[in-house]
Formats: C-alpha cells, structure tokens, sequence
C-alpha cells in the first residue's frame, strides 16, 4: 500500500497540483515584511510565487475550453496576428491624432 501511495503522490499531476499549491503555503508560512526583504531567499520567494501561473495549467485538465482555444490559435493564428497588428496600428495612429490635436 505505501509503494502504491508514493508512485501515485510522485505523478506528474500530482506533482503540478503540488507546484501550484506551493506558493500560497509558502506566503502563510512567511511573516508579513512590508519594509523590504530581511530575511535571505527573500527574492527566491518572489520567484516561487510565479509558481502560480501552474494554477492555469492545473486548471487546463478540467476545462475543454483550453483545447479549443488552442485549437483556434492553432488553425486562426495568421489572421489573429493580422487582426492585431492592424488594432496596433490603428492605436498608434489615432493617440498620435489626438496628442498633436491637444497640443
């Protein structure tokens, strides 16, 4: 029964969950230091907390939605770029517009 435990612990799922969960246990555990970082690994921590950008990939195995998402990224990209880059474009333009028009 243990052997069966720590293969199933040791599961690459498991082991996401794990890594998700790990910055929110970390910052309970931390006292608050609002003045700056006193303690060492203080800038270690900050890193640790982008940890929970894995909350999106835990997230991906619940919901079809991610799927299709890359699936019309994947077929749609081209014309999603298209689309951006003339939305920049057209930003661009118009604050350059309106900033020689205020001034």
């Amino acid at each position: 029964p243990l052997h069966g435990r720590v293969r199933w612990a040791l599961s690459p799922l498991n082991l996401l969950d794990l890594m998700a969960l790990l910055p929110y246990v970390v910052d309970l555990a931390l006292p608050d230091n609002p003045g700056g970082n006193k303690f060492r690994g203080g800038t270690a921590i900050g890193l640790v907390r982008l940890l929970r950008l894995f909350v999106l990939l835990r997230l991906e195995r619940k919901f079809t939605a991610f799927a299709r998402i890359h699936a019309v990224l994947r077929h749609k990209g081209e014309e999603l770029l298209v689309t951006a880059f003339i939305a920049l474009i057209m930003l661009v333009t118009s604050s350059s517009m309106v900033y020689y028009i205020e001034n």
